[in-house]
């Protein structure tokens, strides 16, 4: 309730003089009471470009900072918290949210697109994937100049009016045709109705110990033909992941339209962290080619081969203590792999049954029975039958059938993998299962890194 914009001059283009900044004083509330403020620069080499800067700043309730970019630009900002006097030092993971990524009727004229590098953020949450192209884990940094990490592109994919722009970050809702008088004005801008807010944010959890991030906003255009840039809105924590009461509307879609199913609280007036996880569900995110790629997998696998079927030595066959599908995997170039299944060192294997175990079905998938109320880590590998090879791409396997018996007091499945084995992941439903990102510690409790 006492966020105070004390400076508003980012880039020193104004509207205001002073710092070259937008600060907002009081912004964020620690559990501990500290109170900081959010300050958003233009990052060391980067040029800001604008057409209105008189859009800057506070907007709304004041939970939303703005910042206006010239059309056919791109600028990177460092968006951090500071205290208003003094330092401190983050205890905790926190939150921030991107808002209202959207375009013109005809995206040649606008679109709006973000970009962050992966290794700055712990987690995301997007409540669609057809309102917004998010795409993780692309090569390289979003400036191009480190070879050694990944990044992230938000890409708006809906149409946008002034009027569904997000006044409050805690309460993103639904605009209806009739809450817009550019709507109401204008019967043929009912099919872009209604809009969600929800489905146009992405909110993101960084680490302990992060004090501030950069990200990179562009609007793009091929026919540049408007001269009043576009809005973008940077927030902290928001309702993103809450279910809609009464839910919307939404248009069909191939598939049903996946959100984060566990709501972090939202306190208010001061903004605090959100909970120690966020869920994220359902979209593509760097997975847009997967199913051409694992189609012509698919079509080159007719000649797996089962060599080994005796995981942990509890058989059912004899010989290595492994399961070997041979011929599993094609890369690119012709080489074939085989899939390995092998108990890992320090583990002990159950089993009720291991004649369950090895190919499954029409033998694209490995199956693997575990004993009730007992846990196994195994170590999956893709290897060359004869000699060694090197992954030169990136490639992808699924674990699948995770269910429960009907009292799930008697069975229940679950897995458990490190985040710094994998690039990325992906779910399409966040009822029938809850996928937890971020946990502390590895799987085994003996790294706290």
């Amino acid at each position: 309730a006492n966020i105070v914009m004390s400076e508003n001059n980012l880039g020193g283009l104004g509207p205001d003089s002073g710092a070259e900044e937008i600060r907002l004083e009081g912004y964020y509330r620690l559990p501990d009471g500290t109170v900081l403020d959010m300050v958003v620069r233009v990052k060391d080499g980067s040029t800001y470009q604008s057409e209105d800067t008189s859009q800057n700043g506070l907007y709304g309730d004041g939970m939303t900072a703005l910042v206006n970019v010239k059309d056919d630009t791109s600028v990177t900002v460092t968006v951090s918290l500071e205290a208003s006097v003094g330092d401190f030092e983050f205890e905790s993971q926190w939150y921030m949210t991107l808002y209202d990524f959207d375009t013109q009727k005809d995206p040649a004229k606008q679109v709006e697109e973000a970009c962050i590098d992966d290794d700055q953020y712990a987690d995301i949450a997007v409540a669609d994937c057809d309102s917004m192209l998010v795409t993780r884990g692309l090569p390289n940094s979003c400036d191009g100049t480190r070879t050694d990490i990944t990044h992230t592109t938000i890409v708006a994919q809906a149409v946008g009016f002034g009027c569904d722009n997000p006044l409050d970050s805690h309460d993103l809702t639904t605009i209806q045709c009739a809450d817009c008088e550019q709507c109401v004005d204008t019967p043929s801008n009912a099919q872009y109705f209604p809009v969600n807010q929800k489905e146009r944010a992405v909110m993101f959890r960084f680490p302990e110990g992060a004090e501030s991030f950069d990200v990179t906003f562009s609007v793009t255009c091929t026919d540049c033909v408007f001269t009043g840039g576009r809005a973008f809105h940077i927030g902290t924590t928001s309702n993103l992941c809450e279910e809609d009461t009464p839910a919307p509307t939404l248009a069909p879609v191939p598939q049903p339209t996946p959100r984060p199913s566990i709501p972090p609280p939202t306190p208010r007036p001061s903004v605090s962290p959100a909970p120690t996880t966020l869920h994220t569900c359902g979209c593509p995110t760097a997975f847009d080619n997967v199913m051409a790629e694992a189609t012509a997998i698919e079509d080159a696998n007719a000649n797996i081969v089962m060599s080994a079927n005796n995981l942990g030595g509890l058989g059912p066959d004899s010989g290595a203590e492994e399961i070997r599908l041979e011929g599993y995997y094609r890369l690119p170039d012709g080489t074939v792999l085989d899939m390995v299944v092998r108990v890992k060192d320090g583990s002990t294997y159950q089993s009720e049954d291991t004649s369950q175990n090895g190919l499954y079905g029409d033998g694209m998938t490995a199956l693997v029975n575990v004993k009730d109320d007992t846990s196994v880590t195994v170590t999956v590998s893709l290897e060359a039958s004869v000699g060694d090879f090197e992954f030169e791409s990136q490639w992808y396997m699924t674990l699948y059938d995770f269910d429960t018996q009907k009292d799930p007091a008697k069975q229940v499945e679950e897995a458990c993998i490190d985040d710094d084995q994998y690039a990325d992941i992906a779910v399409a439903d966040c009822d029938s299962m809850l996928v937890t990102r971020g946990l502390p510690n590895s799987c085994d409790g003996t790294r706290t890194d």
